[in-house]
Formats: structure tokens, C-alpha cells, sequence
């Protein structure tokens, strides 16, 4: 009677067991290669066996230590942001950025052999080019880091191309939008750095893409449009706030290489309850398609418009709100100048 007893409890245990090994499967993470092949410092942030104080506790597991809560993709933010602070405090070597992003690599890949798709979230925060910028250039390619994907982290480059919570790579690095990438950088930094001098664009710019090219997503080149308007060719934008003008600016044409005027882009600063307008004149007047983004670090609002402008007076307007949807109304006319 006891051996049946025992048989009828095994046949009730065995199918539990096998329930739970295709359910549940323990981590294996201190055999892994990716682990094995780190540095001191960062192996006690990923894992230590008998401690509490590594990657699978920090982010809320608790034992049995399996890959279903150590991999999973809802925790991928609280992830990423326990290997940075602790790779940060562990690690004595003159920069961490090398070893925080090794330590998420070899945590993602992983994952990643294990079936579990982890999304590569932004750590351009401490890559080690970042970390080498001026404040007004880091502001413009990430801002308010502790605040990530918070309201008000929305004064830099991930929100300004349209980007939200998981703030991943995929996203940052996105191909079709290293365009709306490019101009916003350039705008954000002249405004933010205060200067007209090219240098500290270019290097926000080359950060950029070194950054995506170190996480295996190369941004194409960017190609600037032309415009095939005979000479001369002027600006003027004139700025109003709270519904009193206030200035009116002429901006130098800008040249493409065979001297016709090229699409540009605008910055502002400040620009909370500012109306802009933006004014292209010909001379000649002849027929026209033109484009215009604008763009601007607080908040970050950005549009493309493209219309037509013939002989006469001809225009449209448009009207844009920050992505927070909290502070701000921007309108445009653009027109041509009547023969």
C-alpha cells in the first residue's frame, strides 16, 4: 500500500516538475561566456553568487533564480539603470562608459541566447565621447538622465525625433529618422552653446553616429536638399511674444555648392509663448516648392511642411504643440513676394 502511495505521489510530482522545467529555467549566467570574459567589478554587478547586491536581486527577482523573471523585457529599463549605478560604483578605472556598455551587452546577449528579446536601451549617457562634450552639447543629445522618459525629458535628442518610453537604441539610431536627427543637433546646439561657430555641432553630430555605429546601427549620411531658385535670394524672421513683436532678423542666404539656395533649418531659444514667422523672398519670382523644419530645445517641437509658392502671394500656416502637449503654440506663414 505504501509503494502504490508513493507510486500515485511520484505520477502527481513528475508532471509539476515537468511543468515547471519548461516554464522555468534556472539562470545560467555565471557560465556564460560573455560573463566570464568581464572584468572583476562588472561580474559582481551581473551576478555573485550568495549576494544580494547584483543584477537579478536589484531588479526585484527572487529565488528560484530563473531566466523568466531575470530576462524579462518589462525590467529591461530597471536593468539597465542597476548595471550603470553599480558598474559606476564598483569599477575604479578611469572611465566606466567601456564597462557599463560591456556589462549590458553581455546581460542582453544572454538574453538574447535565451530566447528572450531585450530591448537595447540608449546608455549614449556614458559613452565615453558623450562624456567628453561640453554641458550645452550634452543637454542636446541627452538630457535630464536621471529623469529618463519622464516629462521632463523633453528637451533632447530621442524625444525631438519622436522617440518614448523604452528609450532603446533601435529608436535613437533608427535610419529614417537620421535626417530629422541631424537638423535637430544642429539647431539645438547653436542655441543651447550659444555660438555660430560650427565645431561643437559637428561634434554632437559625430557623436551621434559613432555611438549607433558602436551599437551595430550605422546611420546612413545625411544629404541636404537644394532648391533650384535663381539668385537673390534672402530671409527674414521676424519673432513676436505674448502677441508684441519684439524683433525681426534678416538671415544671409544660405548657398548650395552651385550657388542656388539650399533649405535651411532654424533655431530659437527661450521660445515659450513666442510666435515665429519665417519669410522667403525671390527675386525673380518664379515657381517654387520649398521645405521647412523647425526645431528648438524647450520644448522640443518639430515639423515639416512643404508647399507651393507661385507668382503673387501665395502661403500656408501651420501650428505645433510641444510632445508633452504643456507649453507651446508656434505658427508660420511662409509666402512669396508679389512681382
Amino acid at each position: 500500500m505504501a509503494l502504490k502511495a508513493a507510486r500515485v505521489l511520484g505520477a502527481a510530482i513528475l508532471p509539476f516538475f515537468i511543468f515547471l522545467s519548461e516554464a522555468a529555467v534556472p539562470v545560467s549566467f555565471s557560465s556564460y561566456p560573455s560573463y566570464l570574459e568581464q572584468l572583476k567589478c562588472v561580474k559582481v554587478c551581473l551576478w555573485e553568487v550568495g549576494s544580494l547586491d547584483d543584477l537579478i536581486a536589484g531588479i526585484g527577482c527572487s529565488p528560484p533564480w530563473v531566466n523568466e523573471c531575470f530576462c524579462n523585457p518589462e525590467l529591461a529599463r530597471s536593468a539597465a539603470g542597476f548595471l550603470a549605478t553599480c558598474v559606476a560604483s564598483r569599477c575604479t578605472i578611469a572611465t566606466t562608459a567601456p564597462a557599463i556598455t560591456s556589462a549590458q551587452s553581455a546581460y542582453n546577449k544572454y538574453c538574447s541566447d535565451n530566447d528572450f528579446s531585450i530591448p537595447a536601451l540608449a546608455s549614449i549617457k556614458s559613452y565615453s565621447a558623450y562624456l567628453s562634450q561640453p554641458d550645452c552639447v550634452q543637454k542636446c543629445l541627452w538630457d535630464s538622465p536621471e529623469a529618463a522618459g519622464l516629462p521632463d525629458h523633453d528637451g533632447d535628442l530621442m524625444p525631438a525625433v519622436g522617440c518614448h518610453a523604452p528609450l532603446d537604441n533601435a529608436c535613437l539610431c533608427n535610419a529614417t529618422l537620421a535626417g530629422t536627427a541631424s537638423s535637430f543637433l544642429s539647431g539645438c546646439v547653436a542655441s543651447r552653446c550659444a555660438t555660430t561657430v560650427e565645431a561643437p555641432v559637428t561634434a554632437a553630430l559625430s557623436v551621434h553616429r559613432a555611438y549607433c555605429s558602436s551599437a551595430g546601427l550605422p546611420l546612413p549620411a545625411v544629404v541636404e536638399t537644394t532648391s533650384t531658385d535663381p539668385l537673390p535670394y534672402t530671409e527674414t524672421m521676424s519673432e513676436s511674444r505674448l502677441g508684441t513683436p519684439s524683433s525681426t532678423s534678416v538671415y544671409p542666404p544660405v548657398r548650395a555648392a552651385d550657388g542656388t539656395p539650399s533649405d535651411r533649418s532654424f533655431a530659437w531659444r527661450h521660445c515659450r509663448n513666442r510666435t515665429w514667422e519665417y519669410w522667403w523672398s525671390f527675386s525673380p519670382t518664379v515657381m517654387k516648392t520649398t521645405r521647412a523644419q523647425l526645431h528648438g530645445p524647450h520644448p522640443v517641437t518639430q515639423a515639416q511642411l512643404s508647399m507651393h509658392l507661385g507668382s503673387g502671394s501665395m502661403g500656408g500656416e501651420f501650428a505645433l504643440t510641444g510632445p508633452m502637449k504643456r507649453e507651446l503654440l508656434i505658427q508660420g506663414i511662409f509666402v512669396s513676394v508679389p512681382q
